[in-house]
């Protein structure tokens, strides 16, 4: 399961954002059983980007196996996103699925896409809001 928490403070960065990811097992959801519960943000260890303030990193949430490997994707909206002097751009934090969970780097670094990426249609322009809403 995972779980938005974008009104998440960073030490002094206010609204950065997180998100709680918590496993299932056997006996239902767990913290500690199959996989560890893991806490992401924009300032995770390997994680494209930064937190800064009123990111709202976690707004929307989407589960699915996005590169085709057979494990679960994360894909973690970041509507309130600057991109240089392009305030509330907005981006799509990726984070693969692999044996043990999620991870940023294996088998796949994770991604951050925004409407200036390569190859994506149109152009990031102010309060575009990209990642507004995930599907």
């Amino acid at each position: 399961m995972a779980i938005g928490v974008p009104l998440e403070g960073l030490g002094s960065v206010t609204a950065a954002g997180g998100v709680q990811v918590i496993y299932g097992s056997s006996s239902g959801l767990s913290a500690t059983l199959a996989h560890a519960d893991q806490f992401w943000t924009q300032d995770s260890t390997d994680i494209d980007n930064q937190a800064e303030s009123s990111d709202l990193f976690g707004y929307t949430l989407a589960i699915g196996d996005f590169n085709a490997d057979g494990k679960d994707d994360l894909a973690i909206g970041v509507s309130h996103e600057d991109l240089g002097s392009i305030g509330n751009a907005g981006g799509v934090e990726v984070i693969y699925g692999s044996s043990v969970g999620l991870s940023a780097t294996s088998p796949h670094a994770d991604r951050f896409w925004t409407q200036d990426s390569a190859n994506i249609d149109d152009s990031a322009e102010v309060e575009d809001l990209f990642a507004l809403s995930l599907g």
